[in-house]
């Protein structure tokens, strides 16, 4: 794991590649390339959240048994506790401050223009849920509803992943912008080379909710 300069700050969004961890909050950036090992899955078990914090402990100390210097876990964990986490320890680990993005170098993404749209759930399926949801608080059967929605996009052509994060980084500059490779053979993860066998999780989020420095942890709100 290595601490990069304030030059390399400049170019650590230019060195991502599709396959690689990618983390910018409004103090720190990191970077993590190439696969050392996969954190294991909980076969068959109903909880997968129950036992990850053994697993992704456990990865780590045969990170080190096997000559990983500076081991660090990586990856995505779904809300949905009976679904897999995605998670590795990568062979290489950047870490520098913020992003230092220069405004107005943003650029279009020539795919977004070509694109079917379509939400989901429907319009009309999605005021069914909210006036259901406002029903049951009026006859005091819930408190509190968090109704969500998606809009999936079918894109002609391949989405620029790297140009996509410069362009949330760029206006996301006090918040959280990640991209997390999401390939869907894990076994074969540290050998896929081709980038039109990867799935990459993209996004930007103003909140971070738990974080830990040492012997401190910190939750929001």
């Amino acid at each position: 794991m290595s601490e990069t300069s304030v030059s390399k700050q400049q170019t650590m969004l230019e060195e991502y590649e599709p396959g690689d961890f990618f983390l910018a909050s409004p103090k720190r950036t990191i970077m993590g390339k190439g696969v050392f090992a996969v954190v294991e899955e909980a076969w068959k078990a109903k909880n997968q959240l129950f036992s990850l914090p053994t697993r992704v402990e456990a990865g780590l100390n045969q990170a080190k048994q096997t000559g990983h210097p500076y081991p660090v876990a990586m990856g995505a964990v779904p809300f949905d506790y009976s679904e897999s986490s995605e998670i590795i320890i990568p062979k290489e680990v950047d870490l520098s401050g913020p992003l230092h993005i220069e405004k107005g170098h943003q650029e279009t993404l020539s795919a977004m223009s070509l694109y079917e749209m379509q939400p989901v759930p429907a319009p009309e399926e999605y005021i069914k849920g909210v006036n259901k949801g406002l029903e049951k608080i009026a006859a005091g059967q819930l408190d509190k509803i968090v109704v969500s929605r998606a809009l999936q996009f079918n894109m002609r052509e391949r989405v620029d992943v790297k140009q996509l994060i410069k362009n949330l980084a760029e206006y996301n500059t006090q918040g959280y912008t990640f991209a997390v490779d999401l390939s869907a053979e894990k076994e074969s993860k540290a050998e896929i080379k081709s980038v039109s066998g990867r799935r990459t999780l993209v996004g930007a989020s103003p909140e971070l909710l738990v974080s830990k420095t040492g012997d401190s942890l910190f939750a929001n709100p």
